[in-house]
């Protein structure tokens, strides 16, 4: 791993403490929407394509850039971003913030909390939650006083069903036959 990426990275527990907010007030409103490259899930992608009335075909094809790797059995799905010098989400505007935001994809729910898991065996063994926040330089929401745990986050920001069915998927990808 790169160090850039190991300094933005703090492991934090499930309990422990963080401020944040994130607002039109917080002068680096929207900065996160830039610059990145934003893989979605398949439950991400039916969320967004019912948001928008599309067929998923049209979403794919409209909405969506698909990387295939011969290494992985499945494609990866990044979000297109507009040519705009800066690679901004194409569903971002400066001043009201995002267009699909009832129906944003996870991984822009959770920010800045990164939550991970790990199957610890069986389907009927609880799978372990790990989490990390990710502080980047341009990010001033915690300079914000609302104080947070990363489940209360996680659970303020709607994240029950991602995780529900996105946890779904990782079994599927980490089941002994696919790997």
């Amino acid at each position: 791993m790169s160090e850039i990426f190991m300094d933005n990275m703090q492991p934090i527990n499930s309990s422990d403490n963080f401020y944040f907010d994130c607002h039109p007030g917080v002068d680096c409103f929207t900065e996160c929407c830039r610059e990145l490259d934003l893989a979605l899930t398949p439950y991400d992608v039916l969320r967004l394509k019912k948001q928008l009335a599309i067929h998923s075909h049209t979403f794919l094809e409209q909405y969506v850039i698909i990387e295939w790797d011969a290494q992985q059995v499945f494609p990866t799905c990044y979000l297109t971003m507009v040519d705009d010098g800066r690679a901004s989400c194409i569903f971002v505007d400066k001043n009201k913030g995002c267009k699909v935001y009832i129906d944003r994809p996870g991984a822009c729910r959770a920010y800045p909390v990164g939550r991970g898991i790990c199957n610890n065996g069986g389907n009927d063994t609880r799978d372990e939650e790990l989490f990390v926040l990710v502080k980047e330089p341009h990010c001033h929401g915690f300079s914000e006083k609302n104080q947070r745990t990363p489940l209360t986050y996680l659970s303020n920001q709607e994240l029950d069903n991602y995780n529900l069915y996105n946890d779904a998927l990782t079994k599927l990808l980490q089941h002994q036959q696919i790997r």
